[in-house]
């Protein structure tokens, strides 16, 4: 029984070992937020057009002078982390829009040209700053709209808009994760 508990143990060893080494090269990313499921993520980083991106999830630092993520900052809703300006750790969103798309956010949730995104309709009227049921935007060069679709409660572009190139850091695979 002692071997047992002793390989156990070391087993868990290697396993932190890998995920601090893999972590601070940048390749693994451990999500803890709701937005997407518990657990590791294999991320890279993006070098060449957004399109070949579009429908994986990155990994966005937002706009920290954004009035919906002041709000947010203030309730302490936002993981704090490191990576991002103003301590906060990058958010795994879904890549559903990119420049050329048509944006618009009605009554049963947002459509990416005309396509619902499950998921997607807004709940939280605190955030509802000038994203709402009637907004329509085709989205500019170096516009991209991300979204949680796995979870409905995600702070997302549904109510800080649009996030530019520089913002998305990463893309992001799930290598193992809890549902």
């Amino acid at each position: 029984m002692h071997f047992k508990i002793c390989k156990i143990a070391v087993g868990v060893c290697l396993l932190l070992i890998v995920l601090l080494i893999g972590g601070a090269a940048g390749h693994l990313t451990l999500n803890i937020t709701p937005s997407w499921p518990l657990g590791l993520y294999h991320s890279r980083n993006i070098t060449d057009n957004m399109d070949g991106y579009k429908e994986q999830l990155v990994l966005v630092c937002l706009d920290p002078d954004n009035p919906v993520i002041r709000k947010a900052n203030d309730l302490e809703i936002l993981p704090p982390g490191t990576g991002c300006p103003g301590r906060q750790a990058p958010l795994m969103k879904k890549l559903v829009g990119i420049p050329g798309d048509q944006v618009a956010i009605t009554d049963q949730g947002v459509t990416i040209n005309d396509q619902l995104i499950k998921n997607s309709k807004i709940k939280f009227k605190i955030f509802e700053v000038e994203y709402h049921p009637g907004y329509r935007h085709t989205l500019q060069s170096d516009e991209y709209w991300i979204i949680s679709d796995y979870n409905a409660n995600s702070l997302d572009s549904r109510y800080f808009g649009p996030v530019s190139r520089s913002q998305i850091k990463q893309s992001t695979q799930p290598i193992l994760t809890i549902k």
